[in-house]
């Protein structure tokens, strides 16, 4: 069994840097946390190597500067968040 897709809420997965690996967060309620987890897991989400090429792939060209942030936002939102989020921290 897998989450529903549409029961899904903004803020219940993100992804951690360096590793780009999918993460369940706190966000989930409780009683849902168990299934995400393993919809990571039945779904091949959390680190997968099909789907680590990708995220390597997208982090990459914004490292380099191939692309921007936004645009990063449009393909790759959690990722973009992430890098975000560690931007943010550095600067604290």
């Amino acid at each position: 069994m897998v989450l529903d897709p549409v029961e899904v809420r903004d803020g219940w997965f993100e992804i951690t840097l360096p590793d780009l690996q999918l993460r369940v967060t706190e966000a989930v309620p409780a009683e849902r946390r168990a299934l995400a987890q393993q919809t990571l897991i039945r779904l091949h989400l959390r680190d997968d190597e099909r789907v680590m090429r990708q995220r390597r792939e997208w982090y990459r060209l914004y490292q380099k500067g191939d692309i921007t942030i936004e645009v990063l936002h449009r393909f790759a939102p959690l990722i973009a968040r992430a890098v975000e989020a560690k931007a943010s921290k550095d600067n604290k």
